[in-house]
């Protein structure tokens, strides 16, 4: 699994495997843990690669996807329900993905039920 950003855009792609989205799946259902990314060589087009996933419930907030490129981390922090929510999602497209090159956008929009409005854009795509 990998995730990479754009600065200039502030663009975040995550791809991985199906075993790997179902893994961060449960983790978003449990409301914590970590996910060691694989290291990137080389990141073109893009300009960076982050290290980790960070999954941490926190009180009834709505999901905020926060990146740190300076650190390597993005973290997945809000309400255990909502958290949840986003789980199932994932949970969902590691089961029914039609497969490589099959992706999904976590990103907010006004009234969004489960994403808060700071996160941060994020392309989720299947790589095998």
């Amino acid at each position: 699994m990998h995730l990479l950003y754009a600065s200039r855009t502030g663009e975040f792609e995550l791809s991985g495997r199906r075993s790997e989205f179902a893994m961060l799946a449960d983790l978003l259902k449990t409301g914590s843990g970590e996910i060691v990314l694989e290291p990137v060589a080389d990141p073109r087009p893009y300009d960076g690669a982050l290290e980790r996933l960070v999954v941490r419930a926190a009180g009834e907030l709505l999901v905020s996807l926060r990146a740190e490129p300076v650190s390597g981390v993005l973290e997945f922090v809000g309400g255990a329900k909502y958290l949840a929510l986003l789980g199932e999602n994932f949970e969902s497209f590691a089961v029914e993905s039609a497969g490589p090159g099959d992706n999904f956008h976590l990103e907010y929009y006004e009234g969004h039920f489960y994403l808060a409005a700071d996160s941060v854009p994020l392309v989720v795509a299947m790589i095998g």
